[in-house]
């Protein structure tokens, strides 16, 4: 899967995914999670803030299989970074990258930035989270056995399908964007 990229949203740094180290790099390094000085393999991400020095941030990856979401976005706080490193999400402050917050979306499947909320989209598996400036704002029900299908979003709503092993097609379903309150969608009946 290729990488994605989203820049919706103000933001006051730059970014850059590189496929390997530079020779000779004299930037700071960072493992995440964690900002370790050293850990897993992962997207390799040079990050220059508008104020302070630019850095280089190794964001594990959540799975083996490249078929899983990569991505990086910027997200409604401009100081933050959204990084999605095959299904495993990152908040990292770009002038200090010693900030780092674990997404607790697993695996992220999907990423959408809404303008009108503003807010980040977030799908795995069966459900939907959004995040704004100040963090998580809601997370629906299950709306789905195992796999979503973002088909559109508006200025109120986020609509898409849920997978249903039970049917012969996937199962519509609307989220309202304010409250994360969902009408629709398939999911097992003791999970609902």
């Amino acid at each position: 899967m290729a990488t994605e990229f989203g820049y919706l949203f103000a933001h006051e740094y730059e970014f850059e995914v590189l496929m390997e180290f530079p020779p000779h790099e004299h930037e700071r390094r960072y493992y995440y999670p964690g900002a370790a000085a050293g850990g897993s393999d992962g997207l390799i991400v040079r990050v220059t803030p508008l104020r302070g020095s630019s850095w280089i941030g190794v964001f594990a990856f959540g799975s083996r299989f490249e078929t899983l979401m990569t991505g990086v976005f910027t997200h409604p706080d401009p100081g933050l970074l959204c990084v999605v490193s095959r299904g495993a999400g990152y908040f990292v402050k770009a002038n200090a990258p010693e900030n780092c917050t674990v997404i607790d979306v697993v695996p992220i499947t999907t990423v959408k930035q809404v303008a009108e909320k503003p807010l980040l989209l977030f799908a795995d598996f069966t459900c939907l989270s959004a995040y704004g400036k100040d963090g998580r704002i809601w997370r629906t029900r299950r709306l789905s056995w195992d796999g979503i299908e973002i088909s559109t979003i508006d200025d109120q709503s986020v609509c898409g399908k849920g997978s249903d092993p039970t049917s012969a097609q996937a199962v519509p379903f609307c989220v309202n964007l304010t409250t994360g309150e969902a009408s629709g969608g398939s999911a097992p009946e003791n999970y609902i």
